[in-house]
């Protein structure tokens, strides 16, 4: 830059020369003045040129260097500098005023910009639904909380973390077609859980980046596949009740009528009395499940709640067996049904305990931990028997039991009870050393 600038100063002096001889040469030739005065002439103009010149450059010189310094501040987004305007020629004073103006005018409109980018990236931190941003070479330019808190996961800056959550979550996002949307589920402590994700591509700077927004659609399904039993239950329960009804007001009938013989008539009506009260049975239970009530909520201390657990239960379970509490101190009180998820916990420690099979030494295990996203988990474990792959996938189905005599909706009705709480109720483990329940809430 320096150099560019002497190279205009040289050529701006030829110029200033070229004129002067230029001159020097008409005035000698229209005039009377002999070679010596010209001369004199020419050397006199070519003073007053290059003094001129000098001024000129030299004026031009000091306005480039402060245009200089103006740029290079801002391009460093340095805006603390300011021009003197008290001081110096009015025409530098003038000019100061308008380095200045131009200064406040930039630094403006960076702070809009700012101000601006700081409003969006508050939005998208409020939003529930995640937005992850990448480049080609797979580095995690920009996310929102949202992202963390559905992937459960705290460092995000590259995609071959996601590797720790699902090793083909990175493939799943590679093969995903622009503009469409496909479920993935994911399995964390906290439960499994199914996503939603969506990727979209824009180009900034000559470099392609990829968006994806990722949302939980797990509530959504497990409304579909309640709202599908519930609408089944109600069928069977008006078919069933509609059928059993005229059954057992003839039994009854039947039972007053002294035609037939004694014997008979009793033992074939008591086989119809007996089928119709199962029955009936059967649909009340159905009814319940379909017609749990809606909770009402207030603060609750979750470690008071696990102990009143405890005891209520500790005279239930075998002599073996021991039942523990573990409640992470400090835990914020949380807003639920009481009597509904004491109901809940009471059947999850039964399961538990029917699970436990002597001499085995018994151990149920109740915790309760509270996360920074506002989350809370409670936990029901035991090392009983573990439960069959095949049995965990219609643990939660309506009336599905393995049991003897048993109804088959403590599980699929305590997690109707959770759902209503907006929480979920979730399977997370079976094994040989432990099986374990969790309950999650966000509040």
């Amino acid at each position: 830059m320096a150099r560019s600038f002497k190279a205009q100063l040289i050529f701006l002096l030829f110029c200033f020369a070229c004129t002067a001889g230029a001159v020097a040469v008409v005035v000698m030739q229209f005039s009377k003045i002999d070679r010596s005065n010209a001369w004199l002439l020419v050397v006199c103009l070519l003073g007053i040129l290059f003094l001129l010149g000098y001024k000129i450059v030299d004026s031009l010189r000091l306005y480039f260097n402060k245009i200089s310094f103006l740029l290079e501040a801002v391009e460093n987004k340095d805006y603390t500098f300011h021009f003197s305007e008290n001081v110096g020629s009015e025409k530098e004073r003038s000019t100061h005023y308008i380095l200045n103006r131009i200064k406040n005018i930039l630094y403006q409109t960076q702070q809009e910009a700012i101000l601006q980018e700081q409003y969006y990236e508050l939005i998208l931190n409020k939003s529930q639904t995640g937005f992850m941003v990448y480049n080609e070479k797979g580095f995690i330019t920009q996310h929102n909380k949202a992202v963390q808190d559905l992937l459960g996961i705290t460092v995000l800056t590259h995609l071959a973390q996601l590797e720790r959550i699902d090793p083909n979550l990175v493939l799943f996002l590679d093969t995903l077609n622009r503009g469409e949307s496909s479920p993935f589920s994911i399995v964390s402590q906290d439960g499994s859980r199914t996503l939603s994700f969506r990727k979209n591509s824009f180009v900034r700077k000559s470099e392609t980046f990829q968006m994806i927004s990722i949302n939980d659609i797990s509530s959504e399904l497990e409304e579909k596949e309640l709202e599908s039993w519930i609408r089944l239950t109600r069928v069977l329960t008006h078919e069933i009740m509609n059928s059993m009804a005229p059954i057992r007001s003839l039994s009854e009938l039947l039972l007053s009528n002294e035609q037939l013989a004694e014997t008979e008539r009793r033992n074939s009506m008591q086989v119809i009395q007996t089928t119709s009260n199962n029955l009936i049975s059967f649909v009340e239970h159905y009814r319940r499940f379909s017609r749990v009530p809606m909770p009402e909520k207030d603060p609750v201390e979750v470690e008071e709640l696990l102990m009143q657990c405890r005891r209520l239960m500790i005279q239930e379970v075998s002599a073996s067996t021991k039942i523990y509490v573990d409640v992470d101190p400090h835990i914020p009180l949380l807003n639920i049904d009481k009597g509904q998820m004491m109901q809940v916990l009471i059947n999850l420690v039964r399961n538990a305990s029917e699970a436990i099979v002597l001499p085995t030494q018994g151990r149920i295990r109740l915790f309760a931990s509270y996360h920074l996203s506002g989350r809370w988990i409670i936990g029901v474990a035991n090392n009983g028997i573990p439960i069959d792959k095949e049995m965990q996938e219609q643990l939660f189905v309506p009336f599905f039991t393995t049991k003897e005599g048993g109804s088959g909706i403590g599980l699929s009705l305590s997690k109707q009870i959770v759902r209503n709480h907006q929480g979920s109720l979730q399977l997370v483990y079976s094994t040989e050393k432990e099986t374990l329940f969790t309950l999650c809430f966000k509040q």
